[in-house]
């Protein structure tokens, strides 16, 4: 985890899903400190060690790279280098990372949020062992606009709707309460756009092992169907519902066993109206809304 300090706090897991007390990464030269730290474990060198990619809020700090030369259980990390593109430090201010094989060649690229308010993409010209970068091209729609915000984009990219292809979920730091979802289509970075609103319809949720209660600020007649999606990506589709009135419905789940963990809950209403929310399972009972 990064923080507005600049230090990246690592909490090892507990068998029934509660953290250890978490414990600051250092490298060579120290604890790891910047600002507004943003940081992604990827195997980057591709020698089966999880290794560290660092972005922060400054642009003369660049992407760090910490490389893993401990062992699997016991991580090292050296000192940074910085990651270039054409020859050049890669410098974007308030910048967020991810590390994702975008276009399917097989390699590793660089998606970055950053305060413009685009998304950059740097396609992998290297190897999957030793990544290399010419300068950047933004993520775009398939009008050929680029996905643009205000300020400071954030985002993730996942197979949202398990159809082989990588779909953008994001925001932006001047939010208006809401997160875009993006769909990806095959041959493009991304097919539509889809704005969500906070679960202003949801008034409870109660996530079990294998079923979830929902209650509901108000009635819906129509017909609902609920998904399930880890922080992983896995969605499971829950449509076997029992509904107790037109507020409330138990939906059941018979071959998902949930871990701990953390879930979104997707409410869609057969008129298209879709309700958004999050809701974090603890242990085998203990349930957070």
């Amino acid at each position: 985890m990064g923080d507005r300090d600049g230090h990246v706090t690592f909490f090892a897991g507990n068998s029934d899903g509660t953290l250890k007390t978490g414990e600051r990464i250092a490298a060579s030269a120290g604890v790891i400190k910047t600002s507004n730290s943003s940081p992604v474990i990827t195997d980057w060198n591709e020698d089966g060690l999880f290794d560290l990619l660092l972005g922060s809020e400054s642009a003369s700090e660049g992407i760090r790279v910490y490389l893993n030369n401990g062992s699997k259980t016991a991580f090292k990390f050296t000192n940074y280098t910085k990651l270039q593109a054409n020859g050049s430090d890669i410098g974007l201010g308030r910048c967020q990372i991810e590390v994702v094989d975008l276009n399917g060649d097989g390699k590793k690229d660089l998606i970055a949020g950053h305060i413009g308010g685009d998304f950059k993409y740097y396609k992998n010209i290297g190897t999957n062992s030793s990544p290399a970068f010419n300068n950047p091209t933004l993520l775009e729609k398939t009008d050929g606009s680029p996905i643009k915000a205000g300020l400071d984009t954030r985002g993730t990219l996942v197979d949202w709707n398990e159809d082989g292809v990588l779909d953008l979920v994001w925001s932006e730091y001047v939010t208006d309460s809401k997160l875009y979802l993006y769909l990806g289509e095959k041959g493009s970075s991304v097919q539509k756009g889809i704005r969500i609103s906070k679960s202003s319809n949801i008034k409870s949720m109660t996530l079990f092992r294998n079923r979830i209660a929902l209650s509901l600020e108000k009635p819906f007649m129509q017909s609902i169907t609920v998904v399930v999606t880890s922080a992983l990506g896995r969605t499971h589709t829950l449509s076997n519902s029992v509904k107790v009135d037109a507020q409330h419905f138990l939906f059941e789940c018979e071959n998902a066993q949930f871990s701990p963990g953390v879930y979104i809950v997707q409410i869609m209403l057969q008129s298209g109206e879709q309700f958004y929310g999050k809701v974090v399972l603890q242990g085998n009972r203990q349930i957070n809304n």
